[in-house]
C-alpha cells in the first residue's frame, strides 16, 4: 500500500512538471507544415468565395434567359393569334 502511495506521489510530480514546461501559446512560433495549412485554408476560403460569385453571375443570366424565353414565347403566341 505504502508503495502505491509513493508510485501515485511521484506520477503527479512528474505530471506537474511535465504541464509546467509546456510552451506558452503566445510565445509558440508556427512550424512550416501550419504555415502551408493556413495558406491552404485561405486559398480555400478564396476559391470559395470566387465559386459562389461565379454561381450568382450564372444564376442571374440563367435567369435573364428565362425572361427572354418566355417573352418570344408570348410574342410567337400573339403573332400566331394574328395569322388565324
Amino acid at each position: 500500500m505504502r508503495t502505491t502511495v509513493k508510485s501515485a506521489f511521484a506520477l503527479g510530480m512528474l505530471l506537474a512538471a511535465l504541464a509546467g514546461c509546456q510552451r506558452n501559446d503566445t510565445a509558440r512560433t508556427e512550424g512550416p507544415a501550419e504555415q502551408v495549412g493556413q495558406k491552404l485554408d485561405q486559398a480555400a476560403v478564396k476559391a470559395a468565395e470566387g465559386i459562389n460569385k461565379l454561381a450568382e453571375k450564372a444564376g442571374k443570366g440563367m435567369e435573364k434567359a428565362g425572361e427572354s424565353m418566355q417573352n418570344a414565347a408570348k410574342d410567337a403566341q400573339t403573332k400566331n393569334g394574328e395569322k388565324q
